[in-house]
């Protein structure tokens, strides 16, 4: 469910960038988070201001308030990548592998040239997802299809994911093939 056509009050607006600069540029994570809470009190469903907010929750360790202001973000716009992929991370921090993986896959939905630098962290995290969940093959077949949009040094840094799994795929056909036993 999509909430749309929300009016926002040009105030949240202000209020949002002044707790931007804060956070980004004056490391005032507390002032951040008031003004972020004015802005929020203007207009309760300011994408922005609940998704800044979210991260500066994640920065804190409080996963479980960022993926409570990523899910409301993710109400008012559902195919916003970015917030897909914070909802992915703090799913797959909670160990909640398949619906991380769900998040991840609808994230790289909507990745398009305005977020395309998105593109290698959410390459990364469907990657370990995918790994944690022991589901070695999707995981191969996912780099073999997922490697065009990679640059060259991109694909260099992620050659280690490939010989993991190449590994665990090994093992996995040896205690099938009843050569090792596990204990």
């Amino acid at each position: 469910m999509s909430i749309r056509n929300k009016v926002i009050n040009l105030k949240s607006e202000i209020l949002f960038r002044e707790a931007e600069d804060a956070f980004l540029y004056f490391n005032q994570p507390k002032k951040a988070i008031r003004l972020l809470n004015e802005s929020l009190n203007l207009t309760s469903l300011h994408t922005k201001s609940l998704v800044l907010k979210g991260d500066i929750r994640f920065m804190q360790g409080k996963i479980e308030e960022a993926l409570e202001l990523y899910l409301l973000a993710n109400q008012v716009n559902n195919n916003d990548s970015k917030t897909l992929a914070s909802i992915a991370n703090c799913l797959e921090l909670k160990e909640d592998y398949s619906n991380a993986l769900s998040y991840c896959d609808k994230a790289f939905l909507f990745i398009n040239e305005d977020n395309c630098q998105l593109y290698l962290s959410l390459y990364e995290l469907k990657l370990s997802i995918l790994l944690k969940l022991k589901k070695y093959n999707q995981a191969k077949q996912f780099i073999s299809t997922a490697k065009y949009r990679l640059s060259i040094e991109e694909l260099v840094s992620l050659k280690t994911h490939n010989e993991l799994i190449n590994s665990k795929l090994q093992l996995q056909s040896k205690l099938k093939s009843g050569y090792i036993r596990a204990v």
